[in-house]
């Protein structure tokens, strides 16, 4: 009989102690503790039950003892379901709170995400027509149009349909006063063509030559042969074009 009131206050104190933890846990590890202390309990006084149903007794001694165990294994059920229930409890809080953070946290990489894709977006028009920028400003450079050049001997340039002995004077007066020529001199003038020499201080090209004539006198001038390798020139005045004038051939 003495082994069973052992067992008994045991039980007893076991139920005080599960009764005197505090009401509200204050994490998940403690909970977890909690609960595995109850579940402890509760697997030691079924165990004792097992032993005593196992084991022949008295009806004294089942009069004298089965009414106080029975009252401590209701208030040891009892405290393992609050137990249980807190534990639950706070566990559930603690996964809402994990499953808020997980879903804030989601929305933030979200909103990440959509800030460098407009990122890469916004850089893609800046670098291509940086790209395509390349290939037009190469083009023009290629058929750079050959100069004429200063050197010890003048350039020769040959007018055709040249029109009128005025018209000839004002050219060779416009070829002299051109920023890149020293001097310009008629050499002959016969059947409406004309041969001057024209003696140049910078280099020049022919399509320049052309568009400063064009300015000075009005008319406008065709290049048929252009080789200053050869320091020649062969220019001829559209007939009908320029300022209309005409004079003797």
């Amino acid at each position: 009989m003495e082994p069973a009131v052992q067992r008994r206050r045991h039980d007893e104190s076991r139920s005080e102690d599960l009764a005197a933890e505090p009401e509200r846990l204050q994490s998940t590890a403690e909970a977890a503790r909690a609960l595995e202390r109850a579940l402890t309990h509760f697997e030691s006084v079924l165990g004792q039950l097992e032993e005593r149903a196992e084991r022949p007794t008295s009806e004294e001694e089942e009069g004298e003892m089965e009414p106080q165990e029975l009252s401590g294994l209701r208030r040891t059920l009892r405290e393992l379901a609050r137990r249980l229930e807190d534990a639950l409890d706070h566990l559930g809080l603690e996964a809402q709170r994990l499953s808020d953070e997980t879903s804030r946290l989601a929305q933030i990489a979200g909103q990440l995400e959509a800030r460098l894709s407009d990122l890469a977006g916004a850089g893609m028009p800046v670098s291509a027509p940086r790209e395509g920028a390349s290939t037009p400003s190469a083009e023009p450079i290629a058929p750079r149009e050959p100069q004429f050049r200063p050197g010890e001997s003048a350039v020769g340039v040959v007018l055709a349909a040249v029109p009128g002995f005025q018209g000839l004077m004002e050219v060779q007066r416009a070829l002299s006063s051109l920023a890149a020529t020293e001097r310009a001199s008629v050499v002959a003038y016969k059947n409406g063509e004309a041969s001057l020499e024209v003696l140049l201080r910078a280099p020049v090209s022919a399509q320049q030559i052309v568009e400063q004539l064009r300015t000075a006198t009005g008319y406008r001038l065709l290049i048929e042969e252009s080789r200053p390798e050869a320091q020649r020139l062969r220019l001829r005045f559209l007939e009908g074009e320029g300022d209309g004038r005409s004079g003797d051939r």
